[in-house]
């Protein structure tokens, strides 16, 4: 649940903070495979992280971590210290708040759920082992003190899927594009330099859904009450077709493909001219000076048609349309009927 969640964040924070001391160090991100690395270290230093095939983050005395980034470095090897608190996370160091963390996790976890398919660890070697069945407070404690074997973890991933980094700043977007397959999509939900984070976060939430995923845009915004107070405004005038570019249009006929007629139909009727018309600003919508029914307009059509002949609410089901042909343009110089 959200409030375990929370709370086995909290402790996660806790049991470092009350013995800061004790785990203080370093981390490293250096640009070597997890073998290279791991023939180089020091003693007091260890692999922590496995990100890709020339990823690796190293943990451990903070002294030792600046002499062997200082020297990669001189060798042409990219080695970076990383800002990780003053805390050697992922080392042997953090078996010192094993017990503290436990004792504070276990009740808040009594009954821990079994681990889905769809949920691939990063921290267990093992994941057919009783400690990665279930997300309890040992897998919790273990994932915390263990190294992340995050390469080994992705190569998990399929070659259709889309990738989602929820994080503070999408740090792994680049490792994901390298490692994954050319066809995955990487999508990161944040990132710490955008000057405006709301943007990110929406442009990021649009990436997905022109992945395929189906959002649910009702989640982001409060709960509409109806009836909606008096003197709200509509929000058809508020639309206006953007005219400030120029755009050439493919005017060709294709032959339309044979079949069988319709099982049943509909009609719509769109009157731009009247007083009161609600089709009003689909008069904006100008080529080459003619006010053109849009053709998405006949997509809504056939959509909404489809549903009404279900029975079903279109604003509510979801549809995918595919293999449309344009015959002709409609003009909008008068009332128009239109048969769906």
């Amino acid at each position: 649940t959200r409030d375990q969640t929370m709370k086995l964040a909290y402790h996660r924070g806790h049991a470092v903070s009350v013995r800061r001391e004790e785990v203080r160090g370093s981390m490293a991100a250096v640009g070597m495979s997890w073998e290279e690395v791991g023939e180089q270290l020091p003693e007091g230093v260890v692999r922590a992280c496995h990100n890709g095939a020339d990823s690796v983050t190293i943990s451990g005395d903070a002294e030792k971590v600046k002499a062997f980034c200082d020297a990669a470095t001189a060798k042409g090897v990219f080695a970076k210290v990383v800002d990780s608190c003053g805390i050697c996370f992922h080392s042997p160091a953090m078996q010192l708040i094993k017990d503290d963390m436990l004792n504070a996790m276990r009740p808040i976890v009594p009954n821990p759920k079994p681990r889905s398919a769809r949920w691939i660890t990063s921290s267990v070697r093992d994941p057919d082992s009783e400690l990665a069945a279930t997300c309890s407070a040992e897998y919790q404690v273990n994932n915390y003190l263990s190294p992340v074997l995050f390469h080994n973890a992705v190569q998990k991933i399929p070659a259709n899927a889309i990738t989602i980094e929820i994080a503070p700043h999408c740090l792994m977007r680049a490792v994901l594009r390298r490692t994954l397959d050319k066809n995955v999509i990487n999508i990161g939900m944040m990132n710490m330099r955008a000057e405006n984070e709301m943007e990110t976060f929406l442009d990021a939430v649009g990436k997905i859904y022109q992945a395929g995923v189906s959002i649910n845009i009702d989640k982001l915004y409060p709960e509409v009450s109806y009836p909606v107070p008096k003197g709200t405004p509509m929000l058809g005038p508020m639309w206006k077709w953007d005219h400030s570019g120029d755009f050439a249009v493919v005017d060709c006929r294709v032959s339309a493909r044979s079949g069988g007629g319709p099982a049943a139909s509909a009609t719509y009727s769109i009157d731009c001219f009247a007083a009161d018309s609600k089709d009003a600003y689909l008069l904006d919508h100008c080529i080459d000076g003619r006010a053109l029914f849009p053709f998405t307009g006949h997509m809504v059509l056939a959509w909404r048609t489809m549903c009404k002949l279900k029975g079903l609410d279109y604003t509510k089901t979801p549809v995918v349309i595919e293999d449309m042909h344009v015959y002709s343009a409609t003009i909008l110089s008068k009332a128009i009927k239109l048969d769906v």
